[in-house]
Protein backbone atom coordinates (compact mmCIF):
# COMPACT_ATOMS: atom_id res chain seq x y z
CA UNK A 1 0.00 0.00 0.00
CA UNK A 2 1.20 3.43 -0.54
CA UNK A 3 2.06 5.40 1.81
CA UNK A 4 -0.38 8.32 0.98
CA UNK A 5 -3.14 5.81 1.16
CA UNK A 6 -1.47 4.47 4.62
CA UNK A 7 -1.42 8.51 6.14
CA UNK A 8 -5.36 8.85 4.21
CA UNK A 9 -6.69 5.79 6.33
CA UNK A 10 -5.74 7.02 9.42
CA UNK A 11 -6.85 10.64 8.49
CA UNK A 12 -10.08 9.28 7.67
CA UNK A 13 -10.13 10.82 4.26
CA UNK A 14 -9.83 10.29 0.56
CA UNK A 15 -6.08 10.27 -1.02
CA UNK A 16 -7.61 12.96 -3.15
CA UNK A 17 -8.36 15.36 -0.17
CA UNK A 18 -4.62 14.81 1.66
CA UNK A 19 -3.50 17.79 0.61
CA UNK A 20 -6.57 19.86 1.80
CA UNK A 21 -6.47 18.72 5.19
CA UNK A 22 -3.89 21.35 6.70
CA UNK A 23 -7.00 24.11 5.62
CA UNK A 24 -9.94 21.94 7.02
CA UNK A 25 -7.99 21.24 10.43
CA UNK A 26 -6.39 24.64 10.60
CA UNK A 27 -8.11 25.40 13.77
CA UNK A 28 -6.66 22.15 15.77
CA UNK A 29 -2.81 21.97 17.33
CA UNK A 30 -2.42 18.83 18.87
CA UNK A 31 -4.68 16.91 15.90
CA UNK A 32 -5.93 14.28 19.05
CA UNK A 33 -3.14 13.98 21.38
CA UNK A 34 -3.64 15.60 24.68
CA UNK A 35 0.02 16.81 26.06
CA UNK A 36 -0.68 17.79 29.09
CA UNK A 37 -1.99 14.07 30.13
CA UNK A 38 0.99 12.50 28.62
CA UNK A 39 3.61 14.92 30.73
CA UNK A 40 1.35 13.88 33.72
CA UNK A 41 1.86 10.53 33.33
CA UNK A 42 5.74 10.45 32.49
CA UNK A 43 6.11 12.50 36.02
CA UNK A 44 3.65 10.92 38.25
CA UNK A 45 5.65 7.65 37.08
CA UNK A 46 9.05 9.62 37.73
CA UNK A 47 10.10 9.32 34.29
CA UNK A 48 11.25 12.79 33.69
CA UNK A 49 15.02 12.25 34.68
CA UNK A 50 15.56 9.18 31.68
CA UNK A 51 14.26 10.88 29.02
CA UNK A 52 16.77 13.34 27.48
CA UNK A 53 15.87 12.28 23.48
CA UNK A 54 12.58 11.26 22.07
CA UNK A 55 11.06 10.87 18.44
CA UNK A 56 7.17 11.79 18.20
CA UNK A 57 5.71 9.53 15.36
CA UNK A 58 3.32 11.22 13.32
CA UNK A 59 3.49 13.98 15.44
CA UNK A 60 1.26 16.40 13.49
CA UNK A 61 1.73 20.10 14.15
CA UNK A 62 3.85 19.67 16.47
CA UNK A 63 2.42 19.96 19.73
CA UNK A 64 3.01 16.86 21.93
CA UNK A 65 6.93 17.21 20.83
CA UNK A 66 6.85 20.61 22.46
CA UNK A 67 5.66 20.65 25.01
CA UNK A 68 7.72 17.92 25.89
CA UNK A 69 10.60 19.54 25.23
CA UNK A 70 9.55 22.86 26.81
CA UNK A 71 8.47 20.32 29.98
CA UNK A 72 11.76 18.01 30.20
CA UNK A 73 14.47 19.96 27.69
CA UNK A 74 14.54 17.34 25.83
CA UNK A 75 15.83 16.70 22.56
CA UNK A 76 12.78 15.27 20.55
CA UNK A 77 12.53 14.31 16.78
CA UNK A 78 9.37 14.56 15.30
CA UNK A 79 8.60 13.17 11.80
CA UNK A 80 4.76 13.40 9.80
CA UNK A 81 3.97 12.30 5.95
CA UNK A 82 2.17 16.11 5.87
CA UNK A 83 4.36 18.89 4.73
CA UNK A 84 1.72 21.83 5.72
CA UNK A 85 2.05 20.19 9.13
CA UNK A 86 5.76 19.92 9.87
CA UNK A 87 5.82 23.40 8.39
CA UNK A 88 3.32 24.42 11.04
CA UNK A 89 5.23 22.56 13.64
CA UNK A 90 8.48 24.28 12.79
CA UNK A 91 6.89 27.69 13.18
CA UNK A 92 4.96 27.14 16.50
CA UNK A 93 8.66 25.36 17.85
CA UNK A 94 10.41 28.77 16.95
CA UNK A 95 7.31 30.37 18.70
CA UNK A 96 7.98 28.83 22.17
CA UNK A 97 11.54 28.84 21.99
CA UNK A 98 12.46 25.47 21.33
CA UNK A 99 13.45 25.23 18.26
CA UNK A 100 17.01 24.08 19.46
CA UNK A 101 15.35 20.98 20.89
CA UNK A 102 12.64 20.02 18.45
CA UNK A 103 13.66 18.85 15.00
CA UNK A 104 10.32 18.21 12.73
CA UNK A 105 10.80 16.13 9.33
CA UNK A 106 8.16 15.06 6.71
CA UNK A 107 9.25 11.31 5.59
CA UNK A 108 7.93 7.69 6.18
CA UNK A 109 6.02 6.91 9.20
CA UNK A 110 6.87 3.64 8.67
CA UNK A 111 10.03 3.43 7.49
CA UNK A 112 10.95 5.76 11.08
CA UNK A 113 10.46 2.39 13.20
CA UNK A 114 12.47 -0.36 11.64
CA UNK A 115 15.69 1.58 11.93
CA UNK A 116 17.65 0.33 15.38
CA UNK A 117 18.32 3.55 17.52
CA UNK A 118 18.84 4.79 20.84
CA UNK A 119 15.68 7.11 21.86
CA UNK A 120 14.75 7.32 25.32
CA UNK A 121 11.15 7.88 24.49
CA UNK A 122 8.99 7.54 22.01
CA UNK A 123 5.80 8.67 21.39
CA UNK A 124 2.70 7.14 19.53
CA UNK A 125 -0.37 9.50 19.89
CA UNK A 126 -3.86 9.11 18.41
CA UNK A 127 -2.51 7.37 15.21
CA UNK A 128 -4.58 4.58 14.66
CA UNK A 129 -3.43 1.34 12.95
CA UNK A 130 -1.27 2.37 10.34
CA UNK A 131 1.84 0.14 12.05
CA UNK A 132 -1.03 -2.82 12.06
CA UNK A 133 -2.10 -3.76 15.53
CA UNK A 134 -1.12 -3.12 18.97
CA UNK A 135 1.33 -6.30 19.45
CA UNK A 136 2.72 -5.36 15.83
CA UNK A 137 2.57 -2.27 16.50
CA UNK A 138 4.40 -1.86 20.01
CA UNK A 139 7.13 -4.22 18.52
CA UNK A 140 7.64 -1.63 15.96
CA UNK A 141 8.07 0.93 18.20
CA UNK A 142 10.91 -0.47 20.67
CA UNK A 143 13.03 -0.58 17.57
CA UNK A 144 13.84 3.06 17.59
CA UNK A 145 14.36 2.66 21.53
CA UNK A 146 17.47 1.68 23.51
CA UNK A 147 17.03 -1.20 26.15
CA UNK A 148 14.67 0.21 28.82
CA UNK A 149 13.48 2.75 27.02
CA UNK A 150 10.01 4.03 27.44
CA UNK A 151 6.91 4.38 24.83
CA UNK A 152 3.70 7.11 25.35
CA UNK A 153 0.62 5.69 23.15
CA UNK A 154 -2.50 6.91 23.25
CA UNK A 155 -5.51 5.38 21.65
CA UNK A 156 -9.03 4.05 22.36
CA UNK A 157 -10.05 0.82 23.35
CA UNK A 158 -13.71 -0.93 22.77
CA UNK A 159 -16.27 -1.02 25.05
CA UNK A 160 -18.12 -4.24 25.55
CA UNK A 161 -21.18 -4.69 22.51
CA UNK A 162 -18.87 -2.15 20.05
CA UNK A 163 -20.45 -2.99 16.83
CA UNK A 164 -17.45 -3.72 14.06
CA UNK A 165 -17.05 -0.49 12.48
CA UNK A 166 -14.39 0.12 9.43
CA UNK A 167 -11.04 1.60 10.75
CA UNK A 168 -11.73 -0.42 14.16
CA UNK A 169 -11.10 -3.80 13.18
CA UNK A 170 -7.34 -3.54 14.96
CA UNK A 171 -9.00 -2.95 18.21
CA UNK A 172 -10.50 -4.44 20.82
CA UNK A 173 -11.59 -4.22 24.67
CA UNK A 174 -9.24 -3.43 27.52
CA UNK A 175 -8.08 -6.43 28.73
CA UNK A 176 -7.33 -8.04 25.36
CA UNK A 177 -5.53 -4.93 24.23
CA UNK A 178 -3.68 -5.55 27.20
CA UNK A 179 -2.80 -8.85 26.33
CA UNK A 180 -2.12 -8.17 22.67
CA UNK A 181 0.74 -5.43 24.51
CA UNK A 182 1.91 -8.17 26.65
CA UNK A 183 2.67 -10.40 24.15
CA UNK A 184 4.86 -7.97 21.87
CA UNK A 185 7.34 -8.38 24.60
CA UNK A 186 6.96 -4.86 26.01
CA UNK A 187 6.42 -4.07 29.82
CA UNK A 188 3.32 -1.91 30.67
CA UNK A 189 4.50 0.57 33.54
CA UNK A 190 1.13 2.34 33.99
CA UNK A 191 -2.27 2.66 31.94
CA UNK A 192 -4.69 5.61 32.39
CA UNK A 193 -8.52 5.87 30.98
CA UNK A 194 -10.46 9.15 30.57
CA UNK A 195 -14.18 8.98 29.83
CA UNK A 196 -15.61 10.69 26.24
CA UNK A 197 -15.42 14.26 26.23
CA UNK A 198 -18.41 14.78 23.81
CA UNK A 199 -18.48 18.86 24.42
CA UNK A 200 -15.46 18.83 23.13
CA UNK A 201 -16.38 16.40 20.29
CA UNK A 202 -18.80 18.74 19.52
CA UNK A 203 -16.72 22.04 19.35
CA UNK A 204 -14.27 20.24 16.90
CA UNK A 205 -16.80 19.14 14.57
CA UNK A 206 -17.99 22.83 14.22
CA UNK A 207 -14.72 24.12 13.13
CA UNK A 208 -14.84 21.23 10.89
CA UNK A 209 -17.74 22.27 9.34
CA UNK A 210 -16.93 25.68 9.24
CA UNK A 211 -13.86 25.10 7.38
CA UNK A 212 -14.96 22.62 5.60
CA UNK A 213 -17.40 25.24 3.75
CA UNK A 214 -15.01 27.64 3.43
CA UNK A 215 -13.03 25.37 1.21
CA UNK A 216 -16.07 24.15 -0.79
CA UNK A 217 -17.27 27.87 -1.62
CA UNK A 218 -13.67 28.44 -3.02
CA UNK A 219 -13.34 24.92 -4.64
CA UNK A 220 -17.27 23.66 -5.63
CA UNK A 221 -15.40 20.81 -7.55
CA UNK A 222 -14.38 19.34 -4.15
CA UNK A 223 -17.67 19.69 -2.49
CA UNK A 224 -18.29 15.68 -2.83
CA UNK A 225 -15.54 14.85 -0.96
CA UNK A 226 -15.27 17.34 1.13
CA UNK A 227 -19.31 16.29 2.05
CA UNK A 228 -17.70 12.47 2.45
CA UNK A 229 -15.09 13.46 5.06
CA UNK A 230 -16.92 15.81 7.10
CA UNK A 231 -19.44 12.96 7.18
CA UNK A 232 -17.38 10.28 8.26
CA UNK A 233 -15.65 12.66 10.80
CA UNK A 234 -19.34 12.71 12.52
CA UNK A 235 -19.71 9.56 12.49
CA UNK A 236 -16.29 8.63 13.94
CA UNK A 237 -17.13 11.29 16.56
CA UNK A 238 -20.62 9.35 17.30
CA UNK A 239 -19.19 5.76 17.42
CA UNK A 240 -16.00 7.29 19.84
CA UNK A 241 -18.14 8.91 22.24
CA UNK A 242 -20.66 5.63 22.39
CA UNK A 243 -18.31 2.80 22.00
CA UNK A 244 -14.81 3.64 22.92
CA UNK A 245 -12.68 4.84 25.61
CA UNK A 246 -9.45 6.91 25.79
CA UNK A 247 -6.53 4.95 27.10
CA UNK A 248 -2.34 6.44 27.63
CA UNK A 249 -0.51 3.87 28.01
CA UNK A 250 3.45 4.10 29.53
CA UNK A 251 5.18 1.38 28.06
CA UNK A 252 9.06 0.31 28.89
CA UNK A 253 11.24 -2.07 26.24
CA UNK A 254 13.12 -5.00 28.23
CA UNK A 255 16.47 -5.14 28.91
CA UNK A 256 18.62 -6.42 25.53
Amino acid sequence: MKPDLDVAATLECEPELLRYLPEILQDFDALGSDPPRLIELLETQGVADEIRTGLDICSGKGATSIALAKRFGMHIDGIDAIGAFVESARAAATNAGVDELCRFTTGDLCAAVTRAGSYDLVVFSSVGPILGGITKTVAHLMMPLRSLGWILIEDSVLLPGAPVRPGFEAHAELDETRRRIEKSGAGIVAMCKFGSEAQRNDADMSRIVRRAAALVARRPDLADLVARYVERQREECDFLERWTQDVTWLLRKPNA
